[in-house]
């Protein structure tokens, strides 16, 4: 039995109304994703078998039609960091594609 492949995305959003609850959207960004990172405020590092086009329409129901919502593929054996915590550079480490 083969497992069925997932990647590596980019979600980062600009909500633009001020005192937006932001849990809603999080909440999303976990059910679309196999494993998560929350690295920087605004940006979520996700392992997911949907493609990006799948992840956007799900998380869009999740955030007003002003804001800004963009998902991207990333090659995740290429990336850098600073001042991330050792968490969240173990978790890059870990989920780096095969």
């Amino acid at each position: 039995m083969s497992q069925t492949p997932s990647w590596t995305y980019v979600v980062t959003y600009d909500l633009r109304a001020p005192h937006r609850d932001y849990e809603k959207l999080y909440d999303a960004i976990k059910s679309v994703a196999d494993a998560w990172a929350h690295p920087v405020e605004s940006v979520w590092i996700v392992r997911s078998r949907l493609t990006e086009a799948a992840i956007r329409d799900q998380l869009q129901a999740h955030v007003d039609a002003n804001d800004l919502l963009l998902v991207f593929e990333v090659k995740p054996t290429a990336w850098a960091s600073y001042n991330l915590s050792q968490r969240q550079v173990d978790w890059l480490k870990s989920n780096q594609a095969a």
